[in-house]
């Protein structure tokens, strides 16, 4: 029919009006809020960056929302049905993806990690559940708190934090090259530390800037495995060699990059230890130290000691000591 034009559905002005209070609420806070293009239903709806005392962090995450004009709970939970293919699209999402519930007629935004739900096996559709303490609302800094513990723990610097502790691991491995029958299996443990070995070099080599195109992943040394030993797992002795001949090299390249990075970083606590990990590669004895202010900090112990009495795990009191 000429003339005909499309309508908005109650559920699209819905959606509409859930995506501006939540933009509004973050905004208040400081918040950089950026809408996804288009009426899509994808799985993300926005992106938002933390901003700290007016000042842009880079920290990001996706964020998924739901609207309803009015939210009902029981037992201090709404529970909202999320199809599994919009779930796959979350995990495949580098950034931390973020659901929000939000009541338009009363104005509450609650709010969940998107893969903190789990679908059953062979499901369609999967059940969110949102609490009704999550409110930012009534308080955003549970989910400050939470987008703040996220990206540090997988930042550049939690990464470079475990390297020397991944050295060691790698010069275990290392002893292993050759030292089996080739056709004989790996045990388990010694299978997962090399996963985990192999997991840290491709986080490692992105961290400093080099590329692994090119490079057999994981899930490929198990398929050589398969060809030439006709076993898929664990791997044999034969094919961790192969594997470590390769991966030995590459890494090694990323320590480089780390050992000139670290030449000319000023020594704080964080650092430390990495710093003293590239000066014993370079064959020095003298260990450095940090002290750093926290340690006689009174305010700090006693945020660390009410979390170890809600546990029942407080031993000693700093104010105390003698």
């Amino acid at each position: 029919m000429s003339g005909v034009l499309p309508k908005s559905t109650n559920a699209n002005q819905t959606g509409r009006h859930g995506l501006t209070i939540l933009q509004e609420r973050l905004e208040r806070e400081g918040w950089v809020f950026r809408r996804q293009d288009g009426d899509t239903d994808f799985g993300i709806d926005g992106e938002i960056e933390l901003v700290d005392a007016n000042r842009v962090t880079g920290r990001l995450m996706k964020a998924q929302v739901k609207s309803a004009a009015g939210v009902e709970f029981s037992n201090g939970e709404a529970n909202v049905q999320v199809r599994v293919t919009t779930y796959n699209l979350w995990r495949q999402t580098p950034l931390l993806t973020v659901l929000f519930l939000v009541d338009t007629e009363s104005g509450a935004i609650y709010w969940t990690p998107a893969l903190a739900h789990h679908p059953a096996g062979g499901a369609h559709s999967l059940t969110v559940r949102f609490e009704d303490a999550s409110d930012i609302c009534a308080d955003v800094n549970s989910l400050r708190t939470y987008l703040d513990s996220w990206c540090s723990a997988r930042a550049g610097d939690a990464i470079l934090r475990e390297i020397p502790a991944y050295h060691r691991i790698y010069e275990e491995l290392a002893k292993d090259v050759d030292g089996y029958d080739d056709w004989s299996l790996m045990g388990e443990e010694q299978e997962d530390v090399l996963r985990l070995f192999h997991g840290h070099v491709l986080r490692l080599r992105l961290e400093v800037g080099l590329s692994n195109s090119g490079l057999p992943t994981l899930d490929d040394w198990y398929m050589r495995n398969e060809g030439i030993w006709q076993e898929t797992s664990p791997l044999s002795w034969g094919t961790f060699g192969e594997l470590m001949k390769v991966v030995g090299p590459v890494y090694q390249e990323a320590l480089d990059r780390i050992v000139a990075r670290i030449e000319n970083a000023e020594l704080t606590v964080e650092n430390q230890d990495l710093w003293n990990f590239v000066n014993r590669l370079k064959g020095s004895r003298v260990r450095q130290t940090f002290r750093d202010a926290r340690s006689s900090d009174p305010a700090f112990h006693k945020r660390i000691e009410r979390r170890l009495e809600k546990v029942g795990g407080l031993k000693y009191k700093f104010g105390d000591r003698k």
